[in-house]
């Protein structure tokens, strides 16, 4: 979409310069609008937009701020500016919108001394009123929260209320902090601590997981001479865990199915000490050149990676009963990123969950041919929908009655099992859903499994 020319005009004579966010303010509407209608990530957009314009650091996260509180908030905030009797234009309302958001953000303690501009009044007052609406009122509780009624409505009939609240309210904190993940192949957590300290990066190693990382800022992390020689990935606090679940043994034979990039091979191959062997596997030959590139960073060689099709299992053949560890992290509808990709809940519907559901159960199936018996399986999703998670581990062990679910804390220690309790919801079948942003960005699901026959 674009501006007519008096459309542009208007704003600007109207909404002037922002010298907060050193950019005019008819410019940040028409990116607003982008991020709002375009198919692309926010991310992406606000990335074209600093190149042609190159704002100052502050400015920069000032403004992704801003934007990403608009996405978190979209749903109230346009609900909060729009009369029943509203005639505005798109971007009128996008204008208002981003005014009402620059308001709230950078100058909280004067919402209300405006009193002489009606508008933003109304809009300040109608904000403020949403917050206290309550279930089962699940319009007006979408509108607070930022959802689509139909996933409200998904929580409340499942889980109840106070689930539903926790869900909600987790999926709209947003954290500022980093997961890194150490690659022990090469060096020590405290080593790659002290780097970070060297080059003034603040960093806390996770009580839980030794080898994570919590980083603050948003520098340019990929660009330190440490991950350069392979001595950290970027890896979520959950996904490292699902790893630790597993937990394979040094020279085990394991199959990654569905690997992806291989943030998770990687860090079962640290786990192992770099010895055995691990079969990563995925539909995606770009995906997995992109693991063979991180593997090489890493100096990682206990890889055979495996580019497979969803209809031919002809590679995969010899594999059948002989892994001692199997993970199958399935493709999802990634609900589980709802905190950092607030725009994902609008694209998701109830009949993209049964299509992932059905291939999921699929995919479950075939990776669990491979586990030998005694064998350990994980399957896991970033996923907080029951219809990708415990209705699938749920299916499947009614099918494959030579699986039986395993506790997932079997293996660790005392002490961390008492501090994971704390952030993880679990189902009488030892499935349990990490949903704490506190200590992981992502929302993520895992069940264990041992194959007795």
């Amino acid at each position: 979409m674009k501006f007519s020319d008096r459309t542009v005009e208007d704003i600007r004579n109207r909404m002037g310069k922002n010298r907060l966010l050193g950019v005019e303010n008819y410019k940040l509407i028409k990116l607003l609008a982008k991020v709002l209608t375009s198919k692309r990530s926010p991310g992406d957009e606000m990335n074209d937009f600093f190149k042609s314009r190159r704002p100052g650091k502050n400015q920069r996260q000032a403004i992704a701020d801003l934007i990403f509180f608009v996405l978190n908030n979209k749903k109230r905030l346009f609900c909060s500016v729009m009369d029943r009797d509203n005639h505005k234009s798109f971007y009128d309302v996008i204008a208002d919108v981003l005014f009402l958001a620059k308001r709230i953000c950078f100058f909280p303690d004067k919402l209300f001394l405006d009193k002489h501009d009606l508008k933003i009044s109304k809009a300040l007052e109608r904000f403020e009123l949403f917050e206290t609406s309550a279930l089962p009122d699940f319009r007006k509780v979408s509108i607070r929260f930022n959802y689509p009624v139909w996933i409200v409505k998904y929580f409340f009939n499942r889980k109840g209320p106070s689930y539903t609240y926790k869900v909600l309210t987790n999926s709209n904190n947003r954290r500022g902090f980093i997961c890194l993940r150490v690659n022990t192949i090469k060096v020590k957590p405290r080593e790659v601590q002290r780097f970070l300290t060297n080059v003034r990066v603040e960093s806390v190693i996770s009580e839980i997981l030794p080898d994570c990382i919590y980083i603050r800022g948003k520098g340019n992390i990929l660009g330190l001479e440490a991950y350069e020689k392979g001595f950290f990935e970027i890896q979520d606090f959950g996904s490292q865990l699902i790893t630790k679940v597993l937990n394979p043994k040094p020279y085990a034979i394991v199959v990654d199915y569905c690997c992806g990039a291989g943030g998770k091979t990687l860090s079962l191959s640290s786990i192992m000490k770099n010895t055995g062997l691990i079969y990563a596997i995925d539909v995606s030959s770009q995906r997995i050149n992109q693991l063979k590139m991180r593997a090489n960073r890493a100096g990682v060689t206990n890889l055979y990676p495996l580019v497979v099709s969803h209809s031919d299992n002809s590679k995969i053949e010899h594999l059948r009963r002989k892994a001692a560890f199997v993970l199958v992290d399935v493709p999802c509808t990634g609900s589980g990123t709802f905190i950092q990709y607030p725009h994902l809940k609008w694209r998701i519907t109830q009949k993209i969950v049964a299509d992932y559901t059905r291939l999921q159960r699929s995919i479950l199936e075939k990776a669990s041919e491979c586990c030998k018996k005694g064998g350990i399986l994980v399957y896991s999703t970033c996923s907080i929908f029951e219809d990708e998670n415990n209705l699938v581990t749920d299916d499947f062990l009614k099918n494959n009655q030579d699986f039986s679910p395993v506790l997932w804390n079997i293996g660790v220690s005392v002490q961390n099992r008492k501090r994971l309790d704390t952030f993880l919801e679990t189902d009488w079948r030892g499935g349990a859903i990490l949903l704490d942003s506190s200590i992981s960005k992502y929302g993520f699901y895992f069940q264990k499994f041992v194959r007795n026959v």
